[in-house]
This record gives structure tokens, sequence and C-alpha cells, in this order.
């Protein structure tokens, strides 16, 4: 797997002019372009949503803010565990005990590739394969909630290197096509439907008619032995 550099434009003040500058231009001139952007980054968030088992209630790119867009992830089950971590109720993660601990620190992971996976989707689908590396660009809600994530970790006595969460999501990217795949079959749906939003049947008719669900199921089992 080649090397991601993730650039936080936030402590790139040149770049993030130069990005500034950019999305004016596409969001006067190349509107579609900018809406297919953030169809695969908010389908990245859908897509590994529904790997680590969580519904998406709706998906939306805004029409008024070309390269916007909002998804609604439904945590289910680890509700409470998704609250303990981006609320960073430390207190309540203090009286669990170590096995559930044990996996609110797992579910924290899976945030956090979550996060990282819509604009991971789009640097990996876009990348050339004559590219060095993957430019990840990392802002907004996405870079908010990963440093929430972090600040969680680092409290409860488990920090991680982003790097590793970074690592972790290109190489599912590469080793498993079903994700770009899912990526893709979405964007289309997301730029053919009305508004531009799809509701969670529009998401999971999408990820049924190509077998998501099922290869899912496979790569789980084979991670687990």
């Amino acid at each position: 797997m080649q090397q991601p550099k993730q650039i936080d434009l936030s402590k790139r003040p040149f770049l993030k002019i130069c990005y500034d500058i950019s999305y004016w231009f596409q969001r006067t001139f190349q509107r579609k372009k900018l809406f297919r952007k953030v169809a695969i980054h908010e389908s990245g968030h859908i897509v590994f949503s529904y790997f680590y088992g969580f519904t998406v209630r709706q998906s939306r790119l805004l029409i008024k803010e070309p390269g916007n867009g909002f998804t609604e992830t439904v945590y289910g089950k680890e509700t409470i565990a998704a609250n303990i971590i981006m609320k960073n109720w430390i207190r309540d993660f203090e009286q669990q005990n170590p096995d559930v601990q044990k996996h609110i620190h797992r579910i924290a992971f899976h945030l956090m590739v979550i996060l990282y996976a819509g604009s991971s989707g789009e640097s990996f689908i876009k990348r050339k394969q004559s590219d060095k590396n993957y430019n990840l660009q990392i802002s907004g809600e996405d870079l908010i909630g990963i440093n929430i994530i972090e600040t969680f970790l680092t409290m409860t006595g488990f920090p991680i290197d982003n790097s590793i969460v970074v690592k972790n999501t290109f190489n599912l990217y590469e080793q498993y096509p079903i994700f770009k795949e899912s990526i893709l079959a979405l964007t289309d749906k997301f730029l053919t439907a009305n508004n531009l939003s799809l509701t969670q049947k529009d998401i999971e008719d999408t990820l049924t008619t190509i077998n998501f669900f099922e290869i899912r199921e496979k790569i789980i089992d084979a991670n687990s032995n």
C-alpha cells in the first residue's frame, strides 16, 4: 500500500487559500463535478457505516452549498457507546467493566474509520497509478469528529496514532473492490435522485443490488479467523 499523506488545511493557510479559490471556481463553473465529488465523499461515509453494522437514515447533497453534504447515521444498539465517545462522557466510560470498555474503544476506532472514509474514498477513486501517495485532505465536520474521538481515546488511556486508522481505511479500499463498487453505485444513485438525496431504502436497495451485504459478511468472517 502506498503511504497516505494527510493534509490538515487548518494548519496550512496558504494551501487553504488555494483550496478556497479552487472551490469557488468549481462552485461557479463546475457544479456537476463538485456534486459528484461530494457524492463520492458521502457514499464513503455510508458504505463504511454499513460495513460496521450501522445504518443510514438519509443522506443528501446540499444543492445550495455545492461541495457539502449530510449523512445521518443510526447507531442502533451502539447508540450509548457512540454517545460516550462523541460526547466524551468519561465518567460513564469509567463505570463500565473492562470488557465493555474494550468494546467502546473498538467502536471508537470504527467511528474514526467512517469519518476518514469520505475523504479517503475521494482520494482512492481519483488516484492515478503514477501517484506515489494519497493526498488526503481532512477538514470541516469530519476533522472535528476525528479530534473528538482522539481526545476521548487519550483521556481513557488508549491513545491511537491516527495514521494507523488512515492506513487501515486505505487497506480496506485496496483489498476489497466492493468498497469502490459500492461508492460508485451510490454516487450514480445520488446524481440521478430527486433533490440529490437518498433515503435509507434507496441506500439499502442499491447496496443489495451489488451484493454488498453478502460480501460484507464474507469479509468479516475472513478477518475474524
